[in-house]
């Protein structure tokens, strides 16, 4: 995890323990002229690289990264993001964070997209692999997949907690 240190502050790491892959959890506040009085804002920022070719383990990943959030008891300025490996909204894993009946900790969609991310309409997300195969020590697959995503918790995107998603400040490079 990088971040300017000048602005925010590390405060706690934790690994989700998952038999797949390790999930990450880092927990950062904002330097303001508040923190000299105990005032400031956190953000919470969870990694992953879900399964690509197993979405039974791939929902897995993503509950048990949703129970983490689940069990802070609290809401938060939650981040989740990685190489999901996900083709669809509709897909368990992404309705696991999209559809969480906890709306404390219940993840969004900033682009809002709905359905099949494969869908040409949605070119703009896809971040696979610009190589159709794997030589030259790249990863194949072809440009036709969103499968880097960032999603963001309810008080980021409306604002309840000091951090806000600017409208139109995530694109896929």
């Amino acid at each position: 995890m990088f971040y300017n240190s000048a602005k925010v502050g590390f405060s706690k790491q934790a690994v989700i323990n998952h038999s797949l892959r390790v999930l990450d959890y880092h927990k950062f506040y904002y330097q303001g002229p508040g923190l000299a009085l105990g005032d400031t804002t956190f953000i919470e920022v969870l990694s992953a690289h879900f399964a690509a070719s197993n979405q039974t383990n791939a929902t897995a990943q993503a509950e048990a990264m949703m129970d983490y959030l689940n069990a802070l008891g609290r809401p938060g300025n939650f981040i989740i993001m990685g190489d999901l490996n996900q083709s669809t909204s509709n897909g368990g894993p992404m309705q696991e964070m999209l559809a969480h009946p906890n709306l404390d900790i219940r993840m969004r969609d900033p682009l809002n997209i709905s359905g099949s991310y494969t869908n040409s309409n949605h070119d703009y997300t896809w971040s696979q692999s610009t190589r159709q195969n794997g030589q030259d020590c790249g990863a194949g697959g072809g440009l036709d997949d969103r499968f880097d995503i960032i999603l963001f918790s309810n008080s980021i995107l409306n604002n309840t907690d000091d951090i806000s998603y600017v409208t139109g400040s995530h694109w896929v490079p």
